[in-house]
């Protein structure tokens, strides 16, 4: 098994575990459970895992870190358009119940934020073509 696929292992278990923490603290809260304390613990314990995961694979067989072939750079591409693809579609959902629920600070978070991550995507696509060229 390559690095990066012990580093993609890492981090999926690392977001398991800790989807299942926020999920469980979830059912013992009930519905208001998007508290502060909650999100920063949750992402907090999502750093730590992934750092001492990643650490663990460099100690017992980082010596291909550096390394990616073809196979790396098509799975990149493939899981970069799928995961852009789902969350395209969550801030749509997220966009279109604001609208529903009049509330127009959600919905214009939602926009700003899609509309925001085209513009950064086709301002760094601009920038790389010229450095490339």
């Amino acid at each position: 098994m390559s690095f990066r696929e012990k580093s993609n292992l890492v981090i999926l278990l690392s977001t398991l575990f800790t989807l299942g923490l926020h999920a469980a603290h979830a059912l013992e809260s009930g519905p208001r459970i998007a508290a502060f304390s909650t999100v920063l613990g949750a992402t907090i314990s999502f750093v730590v895992l992934a750092i001492i995961g990643h650490i663990m694979i460099a100690i017992t067989g980082g010596r291909d870190a550096d390394r990616s072939d073809e196979r790396d750079l098509l799975v990149d591409r493939r899981t970069d358009r799928i995961s852009e693809a789902a969350l395209t579609a969550v801030v749509l959902g997220i966009l279109a119940y604001g609208l529903a629920q009049d509330d127009v600070l959600l919905a214009n978070i939602a926009f700003f934020g899609l509309f925001g991550a085209t513009l950064v995507k086709a301002l760094a696509k601009a920038v790389l073509y010229r450095m490339a060229a």
